[in-house]
């Protein structure tokens, strides 16, 4: 289905639903002429579901994104379902009022009178159920619209006031009053059955904007038979009108009503559509300025305030100023979230890591930065999983969390572990090492019956975490985060890897791939031929934004083996400086290869050069490729000279430091 991806196209499809949702009234007063507004609202009705199943067929049937629209309506919950069926029957007792309004005091009155007090409590209902945007911004904005109603009220009552037709300018203002309350209530339960954070990977049995419009429009049909028919035998203005009549009236006249609720109906889709990105409150709002284009329509259009005393005119300026104002607010209110204290502190960013831990020693380089990370508050660590092939890999990772003072950190080993027999296991050597009474040498936390299976890990804690917020670090092979997408529901979640992660992960920052330079080729990296299969997968099926450190990265920033040649001054031991020494004959330099991708998390953008988005894909043979594209989500990483000098300095600098006595 098609999804908005940017907040300004939000706002332009919010600015087309503003369009539509003021205009559509320009066909009841066309077929108002010879036709009353009872009979009307059927060809309205008709017109609004034809075009909410054309909407579904077209644009909730293309693209890759979402679920289309025939297979989201089949796994729709019906509780979902009901609400939103129930949101049409608010929408339809609403807007039959507004219409009967409409024809009483006009298009200029009733429709900033009712959809403008609506907007104001809409707004109010639509943002504490879930709030996006900064309120202080978007309720100034309210006000002022609220002011922009009172405006059109105080030139609506010097209109009217001596003329013989009083009575039924009051009733219809009352019917406006009556209709905005109503309308104000309707959208809440759409928005609710709608995952509008989702659109791209939506929950199980929620729906998404085609289907809801759809929906909606059944609703609004359905109820139709209870409260237009209550309308037509007992009208607010007029004799009882009967479905004879209906049946009377020329194609010309049907199709006019048709045009209208299909005008309506492409507004409110996109509403719909536009909430994913700009929220429920600002895309409520931004519609909701229909009744400024109502007012341009009734009084330049159809004259409704012809022959107006200067005053009144003014009143009628006064009110098209502050609704501007009020609609400018409401949409910088999307741009930028309240700067609250609590939103201006520094927030740890919370990560789960999965390694290969043994195969190279830079894993061990890379856990120490991002514990040190943990420990300045940068980083939240939730868990750690390792899936290489070796009975003292997860061990190690124990001693690590234990030494630099996370042993209650989550720690999980594969169910699909990955052999390397090329490697030199260094784990080994250092979980054997022991003092001079022969007791193991380095502490350990963790139990072998603690240690839990990854992809139940990733579950658990990414179900346990905010949307959006989780970002995974991967410094090995994809077979882990590839079995993580391929699990179904259980019952940790209904959701499936895949969309838990959709849900769940802000991005995955992964040492993966090479990228061919000016003097030499691209290769086969390490971390995918070990598993090219599930590398494949992981690329093709991840479904939130990569960036990749490619093999070049690393090796352009080595590590000094000097460093773990001379130890460390302030640890007698220490589990990474006898790893590296264990990794390899002293002395040597290690390129910095995992270390890049806990950085990149780490240290900010600043030390890095970032590719243009794109597509990042692995072929058969393991070789990565990369493709620019418009709208995509993958982007890979280099460094300039400065850069990767920066960065090596930071690397020497933090893995120097001495680690304070508590965590």
């Amino acid at each position: 289905m098609f999804i908005v991806n940017s907040y300004m196209l939000a706002v332009i499809f919010c600015f087309i639903t503003m369009l539509c949702w003021g205009s559509w009234g320009n066909t009841q007063k066309l077929a108002g002429k010879t036709w009353r507004y009872e009979l009307f609202y059927w060809d309205y009705v008709v017109g609004m579901v034809l075009f909410a199943a054309l909407l579904g067929f077209t644009m909730g049937s293309t693209g890759d994104e979402g679920r289309s629209f025939v297979r989201d309506l089949a796994q729709a919950d019906w509780r979902n379902i009901g609400s939103v069926v129930a949101g049409g029957a608010i929408f339809n007792a609403s807007n039959i009022l507004l219409s009967a309004s409409v024809s009483l005091a006009g298009m200029a009155v009733a429709f900033p009178l009712g959809v403008g007090l609506a907007l104001v409590l809409g707004v109010f209902i639509n943002w504490f159920g879930a709030p996006k945007g900064d309120p202080v911004v978007l309720f100034a904005g309210v006000a002022l619209i609220v002011a922009a109603i009172v405006c059109n009220g105080l030139a609506s009552a010097r209109m009217n006031s001596g003329r013989q037709s009083g009575g039924s300018n009051r009733k219809g203002l009352m019917l406006a009053v009556a209709a905005g309350a109503l309308m104000s209530m309707f959208y809440r339960f759409v928005a609710a059955a709608m995952d509008l954070d989702h659109f791209e990977n939506p929950t199980e049995g929620m729906l998404t904007p085609y289907s809801a419009i759809f929906v909606f429009s059944v609703g609004v049909l359905l109820s139709n038979f209870v409260f237009n028919t209550l309308a037509m035998r007992h009208p607010f203005v007029g004799d009882r009108v009967g479905y004879g009549e209906w049946f009377r009236g020329s194609a010309a006249t049907h199709l006019v009503g048709m045009l209208g609720g299909a005008i309506w109906c492409l507004g409110t889709a996109f509403s719909y559509i536009a909430a994913g990105k700009a929220g429920a409150a600002i895309s409520y709002a931004l519609g909701q300025g229909a009744p400024m284009i109502a007012a341009i329509w009734g009084v330049f259009v159809w004259k409704e305030f012809r022959g107006a005393d200067r005053r009144t005119g003014g009143l009628l300026a006064l009110m098209f100023m502050l609704f501007a104002a009020g609609l400018s607010m409401i949409v910088a209110a999307g741009e930028k979230e309240p700067q609250t204290a609590a939103r201006a502190e520094l927030r740890a960013v919370p990560v789960i890591v999965e390694t290969d831990m043994g195969n190279d020693i830079d894993d061990a380089l890379a856990l120490d930065l991002l514990y040190r990370a943990a420990r300045g508050g940068r980083v939240e660590i939730l868990g750690i999983g390792n899936h290489k092939l070796s009975a003292t890999a997860t061990d190690y990772i124990d001693i690590l969390n234990t030494f630099y003072g996370f042993g209650s950190t989550p720690l999980a080993q594969g169910a699909r572990l990955v052999a390397n027999g090329e490697a030199c296991d260094y784990t080994a050597a250092v979980t054997a090492m022991c003092d001079a009474d022969g007791h193991p040498l380095y502490a350990r936390t963790k139990s072998p019956e603690q240690i839990e299976e990854s992809v139940a890990m990733y579950r658990r804690l990414l179900a346990a975490s905010d949307d959006g917020s989780v970002t995974v670090i991967s410094l090995g092979f994809a077979t882990t985060l590839a079995d993580l997408l391929s699990s179904g529901g259980d019952a940790i979640s209904p959701l499936t890897g895949r969309e838990l992660v959709a849900r769940k992960v802000a991005s995955l920052s992964i040492m993966a791939g090479s990228f061919p330079t000016a003097t030499k080729p691209a290769r086969a990296e390490f971390n995918i031929v070990n598993d090219i299969d599930a590398a494949v997968q992981l690329f093709d099926q991840w479904p939130t934004p990569i960036v990749c450190a490619p093999f070049e990265l690393g090796r352009q920033v080595q590590f000094p083996g000097r460093i773990m040649a001379e130890g460390l001054d302030w640890a007698e031991h220490h589990p990474v400086v006898d790893g590296y020494r264990a990794y390899r004959p002293m002395p040597y330099d290690r390129a910095a290869w995992d270390l890049m991708s806990v950085l990149w998390v780490t240290a900010g953008e600043d030390l890095f050069t970032v590719s243009e988005p794109g597509r990042l894909s692995v072929d058969s043979e393991g070789y990565m490729h990369f493709e620019p594209c418009e709208g995509g989500t993958h982007r890979f990483l280099t460094a300039t000279d400065a850069q990767a000098e920066a960065l090596g300095r930071l690397i020497v600098e933090t893995f120097t430091e001495e680690l304070p006595a508590d965590k």
